[in-house]
C-alpha cells in the first residue's frame, strides 16, 4: 500500500489540531522542514505527481478550465501513477477539488479517478478503504485530497464540523459590524475559528481511517500525509506575503514498514517535488533510474540527498513571486509576466530567518 492524505492548507503551525494523526504515526515520524513548492492547490498538486516545479510543469492558469481554447496540461513524459501503475499498482484519486480534473490530464496513470464534488473527510476515507478491500489481493497506490478546510463541503455546517466552535451563536447571529469587519478580513487570509475547526473535524474523521489501517497487515506500506500549502489567518499578525513561511512551510507524516527515520533525516530540506522521485525510488529503483532526470525533484526522503535551500513560486495572473530561503536568509522577488514571459520586476527584498527585512 502506498497511500497519500492530501490535507488541503495544512500548514505546519496547525499540526497541533491533529492529535488523532500524531498518536497513528508517531512523533518521530513527522518531519519538521517540508515545503511546498506553490500556494495554492492546482500548481502543488502538479509538483506532487510531476517532481517538477511550477514553470516547469507549466500547469498554474486558473482560467483554463473555463476556456476551451486554452487548455494547459501538466508537461511531464511520466506522472507518479502512471510510475506506480508500471509497477502493476492499482492507482486511486479521489478529490472534492474542481481542478483536479481530466481537463488538466490529472487522470493519466489512474484506474479509478474520482471527482467528489461536496465529499468531505468522512466520504473520502469511505473511498480509500473501498479501494484497498476491493482490491486486496494487488498493491494499491492511493492519492487522496481532503478539502474541507476550505469550507464545508455540504454548503452547511454540520454539527460536528462545528464542533470546536467557540461558546457563541458563530454561524447564525453576528451585528452588522461584525460581518461588514469579517467580510473585509478573509481578503487578507480565512476565518480561524472555521478553519480550525474544520481542520479538528478533518482528524476526527481520519480515525476511522487508521483503525482499519492498522487492523490490516499489510506486505509493505507507506503512508504519508501532508499539506498542499499552508494556511494565513486574518486574525493573526504575521507575515502577508504570498509565499511566507506559513504558507509553504507543510505538515509533513511519514510511516513506512521497512524504514526507521533519524533526527537528522526529519530535519533535513524537503520539497514537495521530492515525493514523486522518493516514492518511486522505493518501489521500483528500475523505473526512478529511467526518469529521474526528466524531474527537479530529488530522493530526498530515502537517500542521504540534501538540498541547500527551499524554492516556492506563485504564478497567477499576470505576476510570477519566487522565494528562496536559505538557513539566514531569504530572497523574495516578484515580475510582471506578459503572455507566460517575465517583463519587469516589480520588487525585490532581502529577509533573516525571521522574515524581517
Amino acid at each position: 500500500l502506498v497511500l497519500i492524505l492530501f490535507i488541503d492548507g495544512f500548514g505546519k503551525n496547525l499540526v497541533k489540531y491533529f492529535p488523532n494523526t500524531i498518536k497513528f504515526f508517531g512523533k518521530n515520524n513527522f518531519f519538521n522542514n517540508v515545503w511546498s513548492n506553490s500556494n495554492w492547490t492546482l500548481p502543488s498538486y502538479g509538483n506532487l505527481i510531476t517532481g517538477k516545479y511550477v514553470a516547469g510543469h507549466g500547469c498554474f492558469d486558473s482560467e483554463t478550465f473555463y476556456n476551451d481554447q486554452s487548455q494547459v496540461k501538466y508537461n511531464t513524459k511520466m506522472n507518479l501513477y502512471e510510475s506506480f501503475s508500471k509497477n502493476n499498482f492499482v492507482i486511486g484519486c479521489y478529490s472534492p477539488y474542481l481542478r483536479i480534473n481530466p481537463t488538466y490530464e490529472s487522470n493519466r496513470g489512474a484506474d479509478i479517478f474520482k471527482y467528489c464534488p461536496r465529499e468531505s473527510a468522512d466520504e473520502i476515507v469511505e473511498n480509500i478503504v473501498a479501494q484497498i478491500k476491493f482490491f486486496k489481493e494487488t498493491s494499491n497506490m492511493i492519492c487522496a485530497h481532503f478539502f474541507d478546510s476550505h469550507g464545508p463541503q455540504k454548503k452547511h455546517i454540520r454539527i460536528s464540523e462545528a464542533s470546536e466552535f467557540p461558546d457563541r451563536n458563530y454561524d447564525f447571529k453576528i451585528n452588522k459590524s461584525e460581518e461588514k469587519s469579517r467580510a473585509l478580513s478573509t481578503l487578507d487570509g480565512h476565518d480561524e475559528i472555521k478553519t480550525v475547526s474544520l481542520l479538528k473535524f478533518v482528524d476526527a474523521k481520519l480515525l476511522n481511517l487508521y483503525k482499519y489501517l492498522n487492523s490490516e497487515s499489510f506486505k509493505d506500506y507507506t503512508i504519508i500525509l501532508l499539506g498542499d500549502h499552508g494556511t494565513r489567518f486574518a486574525s493573526q499578525e504575521t507575515n502577508k506575503d504570498l509565499l511566507a513561511n506559513n504558507m509553504a512551510n507543510i505538515s509533513f507524516f511519514i510511516k513506512d514498514k521497512r524504514k526507521i527515520f533519524s533526527a537528522k533525516q526529519r530535519n533535513k530540506i524537503i520539497h514537495m517535488v521530492d515525493m514523486f522521485p522518493s516514492l518511486i525510488s522505493r518501489y521500483s529503483k528500475k523505473t526512478f533510474e529511467k526518469i529521474k532526470k526528466n524531474l527537479n525533484g530529488k530522493n530526498t526522503i530515502y537517500s542521504n540527498l540534501t538540498r541547500e535551500y527551499n524554492l516556492t513560486e506563485s504564478i497567477y495572473n499576470n505576476r510570477y513571486d519566487l522565494h528562496i530561503r536559505k538557513k539566514k536568509f531569504q530572497l523574495y522577488t516578484s515580475y510582471e509576466l506578459k503572455k507566460g514571459k517575465i517583463v519587469n520586476q516589480i520588487s525585490k527584498k532581502f529577509l533573516n530567518n525571521k522574515e524581517s527585512t
